[in-house]
């Protein structure tokens, strides 16, 4: 084996991806829903999930009227993506 295999011991590891908290100064509405989007998020899979709960009739749940799309970095054209695709899909936004 090589010489530095050998003496090879793992550390830490460190997530890349940074984190962003919402902040906001108001609270959203219980109707509105809130998306983060990252730069390795399906859209297909965010988009479905959407649809789903705007279509939801759930008693218990509440009604979804509007939705937030937030990203950072390399997501940010797959929010706009997103946010272009569930308005096509649904006719609520």
């Amino acid at each position: 084996m090589d010489a530095a295999i050998e003496q090879y011991a793992p550390t830490e590891t460190h997530n890349d991806t940074p984190t962003v908290s919402l902040s906001l100064p108001y609270g959203l509405h219980p109707s509105c829903l809130h998306m983060q989007v990252r730069s390795g998020s399906k859209t297909k899979n965010l988009v479905q999930f959407v649809i789903r709960k705007l279509i939801s009739s759930d008693q218990n749940s509440t009604n979804i009227e509007q939705v937030t799309w937030n990203a950072f970095d390399d997501g940010i054209s797959e929010a706009i993506a997103c946010a272009e695709m569930a308005k096509r899909r649904s006719n609520r936004l």
